[in-house]
């Protein structure tokens, strides 16, 4: 991360030195020949468009920059409650007599001392995130914000999920995978049994019965009779 920094800042650095010096060159445009003008100033606004062209192919590397110093900062902010806060109890116990005053001094010393590390950080990459944003442009800016608070409600989300379950739902959130998984196969189970037991039981079917019945008593006989076999009538010739 600081490696990044210390190489955009060089960039940063480099350009702001070509912009002081075109300035200038602005001031003793009136005592130079108009030739040595342009030529001296083309040749540093040449070198600050290569510096620009620099930037713009770095800004991938600011965009990186840029949000690990808010993720970094996301992280001292609530440190430097805690200190604060820390402070205000040394106060507060020193105050009832808890501490003696040699005590006090020296918690409220080293307390100190680590608040002020921690705000010093905390100038520095609100300084750096500001640095950052005014090289890759508002607009762009504006972009990436809005990436992150889409981001940032699933995660939000989730969590607050997470913290909303109560043990049981922990719990079953934990065995839920595994009784699914043993249902599963309960039911396939249950399916392949139930199949083989139906065609077990499955009745045969009755062959259609066929025949030629007797015009007189009504009676079936076989498809070839020519006689009933009941009565004696003569089928095929009533028929």
């Amino acid at each position: 991360m600081e490696n990044n920094f210390e190489k955009l800042k060089a960039i940063e650095n480099e350009r702001n030195d070509l912009l002081k010096k075109l300035e200038k060159i602005e001031e003793k445009k009136a005592h130079v020949s108009n030739e040595v003008y342009l030529k001296v100033r083309g040749d540093y606004e040449a070198r600050l468009k290569k510096l620009d062209e620099k930037i713009a192919e770095n800004k991938e590397l600011l965009m990186i920059e840029m949000k690990n110093a808010k993720k970094e900062l996301s992280e001292l902010l609530p440190k430097q409650k805690e200190l604060k806060l820390h402070l205000e109890e040394i106060e507060l116990r020193y105050s009832i007599g808890e501490y003696s005053e040699d005590k006090f001094n020296e918690f409220e010393k080293e307390t100190k001392g680590n608040l002020a590390g921690v705000e010093e950080r905390i100038r520095k990459l609100e300084d750096r995130i500001k640095w950052c944003e005014g090289l890759i442009g508002a607009e762009q800016v504006e972009e990436i914000r809005v990436i992150e608070e889409v981001e940032e409600v699933p995660a939000v989300e989730e969590e607050k999920k997470g913290e909303n379950l109560t043990i049981d739902e922990h719990i079953l959130e934990e065995k839920l995978p595994d009784e699914v998984n043993k249902l599963d196969e309960l039911l396939v189970e249950t399916s392949a049994l139930l199949e083989e037991t139906e065609k077990k039981e499955e009745p045969k079917k009755e062959k259609k019965e066929e025949g030629i019945a007797c015009p007189k008593c009504g009676y079936l006989n076989p498809p070839d009779s020519w006689y009933c076999e009941k009565c004696g009538a003569e089928i095929l010739t009533i028929n």
